[in-house]
């Protein structure tokens, strides 16, 4: 009996659908599991999609070992305390978003997760690069202003942090951590 895997893009479409649904209207611990799930079968049917690597990017950098915060944007001084930098543990989420670059170099959250990476080892000239690449690509990518405003925030620039909190927050008025993340700002400020 073979075992030829069939590509079929179509078939892994809803797949890939789903998985995204459930990533960005969930993204409880079990649900993304769920999601890997799906995105893995449609990765064989659907090899060469830049999005399925980018969200099983994704997914590897929440289900690392200690992986970071569900939330879209959690400030690099509570990470660090929680989750210190190694750089293996990033490897396999690097690998999927970096083959999500190699298939379409225009995948803005491909290279935004390769910026959090950066920015999570604190390479931040180089997370600077990747969040600059993303914002080119496309502005409104979900989780920039969150990410630039975290940068903003570790390097001092409070103005620029309150600003991209704040916009991020028009963006997505239920967004809790960045109203969490402004309160810290408010309190690092002096309470101005």
């Amino acid at each position: 009996a073979s075992t030829e895997i069939v590509h079929d893009p179509k078939t892994a479409a809803p797949m890939l659908a789903e998985a995204r649904r459930l990533l960005d209207d969930v993204g409880t611990r079990v649900v993304v599991d769920e999601a890997r799930t799906l995105l893995l079968k449609a990765e064989r049917l659907d090899p060469k999609n830049a999005e399925i690597q980018t969200l099983l990017g994704r997914i590897a950098l929440i289900t690392m070992p200690r992986g970071i915060p569900l939330e879209g944007g959690q400030i690099r001084s509570v990470i660090d305390r929680m989750h210190p930098a190694q750089p293996e543990l990033y490897a396999p989420a690097e690998a999927y978003l970096r083959k999500a670059i190699e298939l379409d170099p225009k995948q803005a959250q491909a290279q935004l997760h390769l910026g959090r990476i950066r920015f999570l080892l604190s390479q931040d000239d180089e997370a600077a690069k990747q969040y600059a690449i993303a914002r080119r690509l496309d502005p409104k990518t979900p989780g920039l202003r969150m990410f630039e405003a975290d940068m903003a925030y570790v390097g001092g620039r409070y103005a620029e942090a309150e600003r991209q909190f704040n916009e991020a927050l028009r963006l997505d008025p239920q967004n809790t951590t960045a109203k969490q993340n402004l309160e810290r700002l408010k309190t690092a400020r002096g309470g101005r």
